[in-house]
């Protein structure tokens, strides 16, 4: 039998909950929270491929990355939920593009990556089995262990030093 901590309340096994009986709202101190049949969990909004329709395809999930459910389309949540929704997914629609990748070491379980983007350089750390998405043609998607965003919209473009260190995620 599956354990679960004691904090929870639900099993994963119990998961996707039906958006419909989800209620979205937002904590004293700004994270958002899903509500149903009793139980709760703080949840981080996410939007799914393709990113081309943005109103569908919605993933909430928990703190142990379990989908608690998967919205197809935000008419599926009350008018509260859906404004909660559309508040997370403008604040988590900043991705930074990196124009250089300085340095990419592996430790036990995560990859420290040092690079240099349009906003600026930047240090963040990604787990070591969790690659870079390919994005149309060419493009590469870093999610970073927190759940930020990082796009290279053509690896084969940047300096030769970032291409040999990306070397590993081209074909």
């Amino acid at each position: 039998m599956t354990e679960t901590k004691p904090d929870k309340g639900y099993m994963p096994a119990d998961l996707p909950v039906d958006p419909a009986r989800i209620q979205v709202g937002r904590d004293a101190d700004g994270q958002f929270r899903a509500r149903w049949d009793g139980h709760s969990a703080v949840v981080r909004v996410t939007r799914c491929f393709p990113w081309t329709d943005a109103g569908r395809h919605i993933s909430l999930r928990d703190d142990d990355d379990d989908e608690v459910a998967l919205v197809t389309q935000l008419d599926e949540l009350d008018d509260e939920s859906r404004t909660m929704v559309e508040r997370a997914l403008a604040e988590a629609a900043f991705v930074l593009e990196i124009t250089r990748v300085d340095a990419l070491d592996e430790e036990f379980e995560i990859r420290q990556w040092k690079v240099q983007t349009k906003q600026g350089a930047r240090t963040f750390q990604t787990r070591r089995d969790e690659w870079p998405r390919r994005v149309g043609d060419h493009g590469l998607l870093v999610r970073e262990v927190a759940g930020d965003l990082f796009y290279i919209d053509n690896p084969e473009a940047l300096d030769s030093a970032s291409r040999r260190l990306l070397s590993v995620f081209l074909d």
